[in-house]
């Protein structure tokens, strides 16, 4: 089961967001929480900028996640940004991703 809440804000260049959620297994019951921050900003018609906070208390981890998003057509874009582990697992990355929308 999955509960969540998501809020935004719009503004003149970009967007505020908060998403959190928490999901239990039924099974073993175990009590999955995590939060998502995001700060946007458009800085032209083909080229935007994220920053993303992403927390996860059960495992212990905080994680800054910058990126640079150019919208290649109207309906493509490239996204690519890192990750860095504050705390927890350490998981730091690169990543070129890629969003199709039909």
């Amino acid at each position: 089961m999955r509960i969540g809440l998501s809020l935004g804000r719009c503004m003149n260049d970009g967007w505020l967001s908060a998403d959190m959620s928490a999901t239990i297994e039924t099974l073993d019951t175990t009590w999955r929480p995590k939060a998502d921050f995001t700060w946007a900003r458009v800085r032209s018609d083909r080229w935007a900028t994220t920053l993303q906070r992403q927390t996860r208390p059960r495992f212990y981890y905080a994680k800054y996640s910058p990126t640079v998003i150019y919208t290649l057509t109207d309906r493509i874009k490239i996204d690519l940004g890192a990750v860095k582990a504050l705390t927890g697992d350490g998981g730091s990355a690169l990543r070129l991703k890629t969003w199709l929308t039909f």
